[in-house]
């Protein structure tokens, strides 16, 4: 299996850690203590590489008593010196000590508990992770390192990591497509609230409605689905999982989860937001209004209650409040009006 970190990465890596090595030797600002506290938890690979090229371009007695301290050892005063045409990096050598001292300090304070993997298994280390925000009507499109794409809706957020032994998506907020880069020996797998969607190479949507339902929509290939335990070492649990094939689609968190048939227009409005359209062919108001809040700052309050069940159709561009609510007034008779800035009340128009 190839190396995800490509060479042109680490390169890249190595020479921040470089950076880092110097500025730690004339002493980090308040504010660069907090720049390599984020850059060193960034990922284990940055960890590993810092260490690596401080054990590389060190021979001090410090580093020696630092790694004998860890291995509760005492330092051996034996140590042979370098070779006299050893390159050094530009910095001065008691950076190094330095450094790791440092790294040792975050170590204890807790700032690396986010890189568990380091102690365990190199199946499970992590080689590359990301993570994509997506403020209100934009979207992310990224292709990934293994080949597969991801595409992220407006108001969402998800972290994606990868070791030698599984791809991980956590989604804590919004929605995503995937087309997944086959790869047998290491699944693709999405965590959503207490669910995960497993794929080896297919394509995917998972939207997380609200903190208890998941809209899982499969348009090609095959996946499965359960509920997630904390043990990723299980290669995710065999226990009533359930496969979800191409054209299905299945809402997860309600008392019944039917795994249902669509029709390929409905799959097509499913997924009409990856293109910046909404299209509605029968959802009730409250459904669409939940729907149409992620493209908008706006707050919609029903202040005529029945108005929530009328079911609308129609097609609007993401993010064109001013066309969704002409239509709303025209077809539907529903009035409304701007409050406190950021709320929109609509309600039944009055006849007389």
């Amino acid at each position: 299996m190839t190396n995800i970190v490509n060479i042109n990465d680490r390169i890249k890596i190595e020479e921040e850690a470089c950076h880092w090595l110097a500025k730690i030797d004339r002493q980090l600002t308040i504010a660069e203590e907090g720049e390599f506290k984020q850059w060193i938890t960034l990922s284990a690979i940055h960890y590993k590489l810092f260490m690596a090229m401080a054990e590389h371009w060190d021979h001090t007695e410090m580093l020696k008593h630092f790694k004998n301290v860890n291995r509760k050892l005492q330092p051996d005063i034996h140590q042979k010196a370098p070779p006299m045409n050893q390159q050094k990096p530009y910095f001065y050598r008691p950076a190094i000590a330095a450094c790791i001292f440092f790294v040792c300090m975050l170590s204890v304070l807790g700032i690396f508990k986010y890189l568990s993997p380091l102690t365990e298994s190199d199946e499970y280390a992590i080689q590359y992770s990301e993570t994509f925000s997506t403020a209100t009507n934009s979207f992310a499109d990224s292709l990934l390192p293994d080949g597969s794409r991801i595409k992220i809706n407006a108001k969402s957020y998800a972290r994606i990591s990868y070791s030698n032994k599984i791809r991980k998506i956590e989604l804590s907020k919004g929605e995503v497509f995937i087309e997944v880069a086959h790869d047998a020996n290491r699944p693709l797998v999405v965590y959503a609230n207490d669910r995960f969607v497993k794929a080896v190479g297919t394509a995917f949507n998972v939207n997380l409605v609200n903190v208890k339902t998941i809209k899982l929509t499969v348009t090609e290939g095959k996946v499965v689905y359960g509920t997630a335990d904390n043990n990723e070492k299980n290669d995710i649990p065999a226990i009533k999982t359930s496969l979800v094939s191409s054209g299905q689609q299945v809402i997860l968190g309600g008392l019944v989860e039917n795994i249902i048939s669509i029709s390929k227009e409905e799959l097509n409005r499913a997924l009409s937001w990856r293109s910046g359209k909404l299209i509605f062919n029968g959802q009730t108001l409250k459904e669409v209004l939940t729907e149409i809040e992620r493209y908008t700052d706006y707050k919609f309050v029903m202040g005529t209650a029945s108005i929530g069940d009328i079911q609308i159709a129609g097609y609007f561009n993401a993010g064109d409040i001013d066309k969704f609510l002409s239509a709303m007034k025209n077809n539907f008779d529903i009035e409304y009006k701007i409050e406190n800035t950021n709320e929109i009340r609509l309600y039944k128009a009055q006849r007389f």
